[in-house]
């Protein structure tokens, strides 16, 4: 009999916690714009398309969700980088964080040469020139 009913409390257990599901914190802590304005319709553009659809697509994949990249279009170059931060992230969680970032940046820093925006599980930066941080 008790060992039913200690099968019956696993089966309940694994029960509830497949109902716990977690949420990466897309709460923005800041967002930082460069100065320069660029054209939105210029060469840069398509560069900056490119750079922040990988740092979401590819930075989820890496082991330590940690990703550099730069554009391959010579005539106007972009350089990014994501990082999820939070230890305990799916890669669901991770890719649901950068796209939250990178609605950030589109908004806030739309038509500049940079941005930055830092989420609460996430962080998301590019520029128009080479950059460490």
């Amino acid at each position: 009999m008790t060992m039913i009913r200690s099968f019956h409390m696993i089966i309940i257990f694994l029960g509830v916690c497949q109902l716990i599901t977690s949420a990466p914190n897309i709460n923005v802590k800041f967002a930082l714009c460069n100065s320069r304005v660029i054209s939105k319709n210029g060469p840069f553009q398509k560069s900056l398309t490119y750079v922040l659809d990988d740092l979401q697509s590819m930075t989820p994949s890496k082991e330590t969700y940690d990703l550099r990249n730069i554009s391959p279009y010579p005539t106007s170059f972009a350089y990014g980088r994501a990082v999820c931060t939070a230890d305990n992230l799916t890669t669901s969680d991770c890719n649901a964080c950068l796209g939250a970032a990178k609605s950030v940046l589109l908004s806030t820093c739309g038509g500049r040469a940079g941005g930055r925006a830092v989420l609460g599980d996430c962080q998301m930066r590019y520029e128009q020139y080479p950059y460490d941080d």
